[in-house]
């Protein structure tokens, strides 16, 4: 099958229609003012009408007006006319009635890609087949090797309309349905935060890179002189180990968490070249991707990882580097802000809930530092003797309690986040003391040890699924974290998401969504709107998140900048 479609695809007849069109089932084609009347009392009663924009035979270039429009409503007969013959007029006001219907589709994304093509609106509420396979498959790609044929070529609104009963069932059967719900209004909101984009100082982003140019050049030139190499590649691992092998230090390997556990001068600017490097390859990746209007336009994938968190890429926001040189170059337009607001301790208010652990519950219900708090006891301290450097030894074992960290691991995260040098028993030591305060999480956590051994799932609260790999020795780790994880992390990506539908729906026209880097949301909006958007920013996101978690307080904290760098 697979290779037929491939053949008849690139045929020279082929016109991306699939074997359905070849059977005969086409639907009847009338003219454009009877589907206009058509599409208005389809309107009235609410169907969801599939829909299927083709090119049509015979069309050269792809943005030309040469498109076949089928339309299948839930009762009736379906409806095909070509909007090329209908005229720019004709057409337009199709799609425009289109975009305030409900709207059935193979893949949401070529929908929407085809409307603005053809000149229309964004359709403002669509159902898509694609993102129902992505949800009951849990991958994050939309297609692979894997998929039936048929799925990775356009189809007719016959194959779409059967599609769904068979998806629709599959969702109701794993209880994924408000799962779908949530992730089909996400579209047009997604979609808009897309096309707005985040306006970009191009001088400033040259700038942050030549700085960092310059500072891997002056690195280079250091690490060479403590290895006594002058032709050393600082980006060869393999002859850099080697190097550092050469001078009698064992090594084995260079990444940071190696190099923090010898002494020998070339770590120093060897860290040092790589972390400028970083800031630069992000500066110059996000100017590859300025558009024409001054603006990034990422690629926004709503089910882009596992636990149901958004990813970005072209270029990757989320994972931008922290320099405060380059962040400060996301900036909004002149007259406008930044609200930016994400949830305080996000990934332990989940646990806590689920854990029921009393004295976590009772710190939040109190409205405690949980940071200060923690590092008070861990520490055998007051909480107003607690310093800076306390806090986060504090951050960093909550952070290994919740994803699972091991001693060891702890000890390099210690090591490379805040150059603090631990050993295996006092990282040991932090968290089993943190346990003992914390027996309820304790206990939680042995549960879902026992569970990790034939759990074939993990959910948020709001049932987001995850599949975990298949049950055995050398999986048991992976799958206590993601039994571990995704109740936490997953619960939290389902609070974002539902804000999100509401901000999109509630934000007045001069203020919208800008991005969303993982717990933190960014709306852009007028100055002197700012503090009002911040306070319903944060009213939206506790009460999604709350909606989830009703046993704990929640916590959202909006902040008013004028970029995407620190204040």
């Amino acid at each position: 099958m697979r290779d037929t479609l491939r053949t008849l695809r690139t045929s020279s007849g082929w016109t991306g229609r699939t074997l359905f069109d070849a059977l005969g089932c086409e639907p009847n084609t009338i003219s454009p003012n009877a589907l206009l009347a058509e599409i208005h009392n389809w309107r009235d009663s609410n169907q969801l009408l599939a829909v299927s924009l083709r090119e049509q035979p015979g069309t050269d270039s792809p943005n030309s007006r040469g498109e076949v429009l089928e339309i299948l409503p839930q009762t009736g007969p379906g409806a095909s006319v070509g909007l090329t013959e209908a005229g720019d007029a004709v057409a337009g006001q199709i799609l425009a009635r289109l975009a305030d219907v409900r709207l059935l589709s193979a893949d949401s994304s070529e929908t929407l890609r085809r409307f603005i093509i053809l000149g229309g609106p964004t359709p403002a509420r669509i159902t898509c087949l694609t993102t129902a396979r992505r949800i009951l498959e849990n991958r994050s790609s939309r297609f692979d090797n894997n998929d039936p044929p048929q799925h990775a070529y356009p189809q007719t609104v016959f194959r779409i309309r059967h599609d769904l009963d068979d998806l629709s069932r599959k969702l109701r059967a794993a209880d994924l349905e408000e799962v779908f719900k949530l992730e089909c209004d996400l579209i047009a909101v997604t979609h808009a935060m897309q096309a707005r984009g985040i306006r970009v100082d191009r001088d400033g982003l040259r700038r942050a890179a030549d700085t960092r140019r310059n500072e891997m050049e002056e690195a280079v030139e250091a690490l060479r002189a403590s290895l006594g190499d002058r032709k050393l590649n600082p980006n060869d691992n393999d002859g850099l180990l080697k190097a550092i092998r050469g001078r009698g230090v064992e090594l084995p390997g260079t990444s940071r968490e190696d190099l923090l556990t010898v002494n020998h001068p070339a770590v120093e600017p060897l860290l040092r070249y790589r972390q400028a490097k970083a800031v630069a390859d992000d500066a110059e990746e996000c100017l590859r991707h300025v558009g024409k209007d001054g603006r990034l336009h990422p690629d926004w994938d709503a089910l882009g990882a596992d636990t149901g968190r958004y990813s970005c890429a072209r270029p990757a926001l989320q994972s931008l580097s922290r320099d405060s040189r380059l962040r400060r170059c996301l900036i909004p337009n002149p007259g406008n802000v930044f609200v930016r607001c994400d949830f305080a301790a996000a990934d332990l208010r989940p646990l806590a809930h689920l854990s029921q652990d009393k004295r976590l519950i009772e710190t939040f219900r109190r409205g405690e530092d949980i940071h200060r708090k923690t590092a008070a006891a861990l520490l055998d301290k007051s909480v107003a003797d607690v310093t800076a450097e306390d806090r986060k030894i504090s951050k960093l074992v909550i952070f290994a309690v919740v994803y699972d960290v091991t001693q060891e691991g702890l000890c390099i995260q210690a090591a490379v986040q805040h150059g603090l040098e631990w050993t295996p028993d006092y990282a040991r030591n932090l968290m089993r003391r943190f346990f003992e305060l914390h027996p309820g999480l304790a206990d939680y956590r042995r549960k879902l040890k026992t569970l990790a051994t034939t759990a074939t799932e993990s959910r948020s609260i709001a049932l987001r699924r995850r599949k975990l790999l298949p049950p055995g020795r050398e999986h048991e780790g992976y799958r206590f974290r993601c039994l571990l994880n995704m109740p936490a992390q997953g619960t939290v990506a389902d609070a974002v998401k539902r804000a999100m539908v509401r901000l999109h729906q509630q934000l007045p026209p001069s203020a919208w969504i800008v991005a969303n880097l993982h717990d933190e949301l960014v709306v852009e909006a007028p100055a002197g709107l700012g503090q009002n958007i911040a306070v319903f920013l944060e009213c939206t996101m506790s009460l999604a998140l709350q909606r989830m978690i009703p046993s704990v307080p929640v916590k959202a904290e909006a902040k008013i900048t004028t970029s995407l760098g620190p204040e």
